[in-house]
């Protein structure tokens, strides 16, 4: 599989489902022992969670009661910096990418635009109670724990409640890449409950694109966003076997998501041994150039 297709339809066939799982088991970061770290960022009960388990299930191959999704630190704030891990080939083997969340980042003032931009750049301990007293900043401890791309998640049907706040967020965080600014952290939405944002969806998944609502609320929020790849996915919440248009829909989301995260990794790696300005710009447009149909 060259790329991870990116597109807004589930009507395929079995043979991409089978190349997205190949790709994702088989994908290995640019540096060997490093994780890629994917930033979550949404609102409580947007469906961030749900994603992850979702994925889980889906990679796994099966629905199982207790989906494989590793949350490092123990406790259960929703004002907690926390970093999920998904199960691979059993106990203790897991997918060499990360999800770090910031639950409530979008509902309250708990963690703040600037709190958010340190955790893009690796600032802010796993396990970390935000507090908007209690200030952290670049001066602290680097955990080289830097985000290689962020997701945006939200829920189809009230993505609209939430766009002038991730506006306010995204301007306030600097080095993000966008629609027309290539050479930063790649971003990437989640739009999801798709399921109840229309008829047609509940009706035939596949052809979700029907819903002239759901295009429209794709078209709107990449456009106030500046965001090129949006994401409509289902999430299993209560279903007990897998559907394939489900699956297609959470494996395109996340084959991307990994893609796009390895090519800012891969940037970011590269550059680290450039000497002056001229051998940093000749490694992005060789990089991006490379990775350009992602």
């Amino acid at each position: 599989m060259k790329n991870p297709q990116r597109r807004h339809s589930s009507r395929s066939h079995g043979g991409d489902k089978q190349n997205l799982l190949e790709y994702l088991k088989n994908y290995k970061p640019q540096i060997e022992s490093q994780q890629l770290r994917i930033l979550l960022l949404g609102p409580v009960g947007a469906g961030k969670s749900s994603f992850l388990n979702s994925v889980s299930r889906v990679l796994r191959g099966r629905m199982s009661a207790r989906p494989s999704v590793d949350k490092t630190s123990g406790s259960c704030s929703t004002n907690e910096y926390t970093t999920y891990k998904i199960e691979k080939d059993g106990p203790g083997s897991f997918y060499p990418f990360v999800f770090k969340e910031i639950t409530s980042s979008v509902s309250n003032e708990a963690a703040t635009v600037d709190d958010i931009n340190l955790a893009l750049k690796g600032h802010v301990k796993d396990g970390y109670q935000f507090n908007p007293e209690l200030k952290l900043s670049e001066d602290d401890e680097s955990y080289d724990d830097e985000a290689h791309l962020l997701v945006w998640v939200v829920p189809a049907r009230e993505s609209w409640k939430f766009v002038g706040k991730f506006q306010e967020i995204r301007n306030g965080v600097s080095g993000l890449g966008d629609c027309w600014n290539h050479d930063g952290v790649p971003q990437v939405a989640l739009l999801t409950k798709i399921d109840m944002a229309a008829s047609e969806v509940k009706q035939e998944l596949g052809d979700f694109l029907k819903s002239e609502d759901l295009r429209d609320t794709i078209k709107f929020f990449g456009s106030d966003m500046r965001i090129p790849s949006i994401f409509p996915v289902k999430n299993y919440v209560e279903e007990t076997h897998l559907d394939d248009d489900t699956d297609v829909l959470l494996l395109n989301a996340l084959g991307t998501i990994v893609s796009l995260g390895n090519r800012w990794m891969k940037l970011k790696s590269s550059m680290k041994g450039c000497e002056n300005r001229k051998q940093i710009e000749n490694v992005k447009k060789m990089i991006l150039n490379v990775h350009r149909d992602v």
